[in-house]
């Protein structure tokens, strides 16, 4: 998923799909491999945060996101800021 989140923390716009529009399942995936996957978000005017994550599509069960070894809130990873005019 991608989720842009504004200062209230609110999500005000997001992008679900599987990976590569199902054409690349995580279940084949090798470990440490790179995926690269395009999302089209339109984003409000204003700052967002942009959130990215996983989850098991049948449970919506976000995965546990780690860096250097500590695991993110939520279950998801901070990209960065978006400025939007």
């Amino acid at each position: 998923f991608v989720h842009l989140v504004d200062a209230r923390g609110q999500m005000v716009a997001q992008a679900d799909a599987q990976p590569l529009g199902g054409q690349y399942p995580t279940s084949i995936w090798d470990p440490g491999e790179m995926v690269t996957d395009r999302h089209s978000i339109t984003a409000p005017p204003g700052e967002v945060q942009v959130y990215v994550g996983l989850y098991q599509w049948q449970t919506m069960e976000r995965l546990e996101v780690t860096v250097g070894g500590a695991v993110q809130p939520e279950g998801r990873l901070l990209l960065g800021v978006l400025k939007a005019p």
